[in-house]
């Protein structure tokens, strides 16, 4: 997260970030909304179609046991943006406390990057660590 946040201190620019060492979740179903809201430290009620947050979960002691960056893709499928090396103990999170909630959790593909700055014209509108910018998600081609 520190390299996004790195990032967001020249907006002036887009940059394309290599998800290398972050890895996506897909979060859908009829229930996600609630589940995520429960889970989470942020209100996802609040987050709308094409908007992020960063957010987090704790443990019952109030640990934080991950952070990530959130958004909206439609009314019943988000994404998060996972730290490579918190990526296997934030699924396994999710999951534990995936109960009777029609709710499902897939890694997608690492074939994906980020662009990352203000005029990012259909961009993902948020706020990452206290700066306001955009993210578009592209899938990367590969050079035939």
């Amino acid at each position: 997260m520190n390299y996004l946040k790195s990032l967001f201190g020249q907006l002036n620019t887009v940059h394309s970030v290599s998800l290398a060492s972050y890895k996506l979740l897909k979060i859908s179903g009829n229930d996600v909304e609630s589940f995520l809201h429960n889970q989470c430290t942020n209100n996802i009620k609040e987050l709308r179609e094409n908007v992020f947050q960063t957010n987090s979960m704790l443990s019952n002691k109030g640990i934080v046991e991950a952070v990530f960056l959130l958004w909206q893709k439609s009314d019943l499928e988000f994404y998060a943006l996972v730290e490579e090396n918190s990526f296997d103990s934030t699924l396994e999170r999710f999951n534990r406390y995936l109960i009777s909630e029609d709710v499902e959790i897939e890694p997608v593909s690492n074939n994906y990057s980020f662009l990352i700055g203000a005029h990012s014209h259909e961009g993902i509108k948020g706020i990452f660590m206290g700066e306001s910018g955009f993210l578009t998600l592209e899938e990367n081609k590969e050079d035939l």
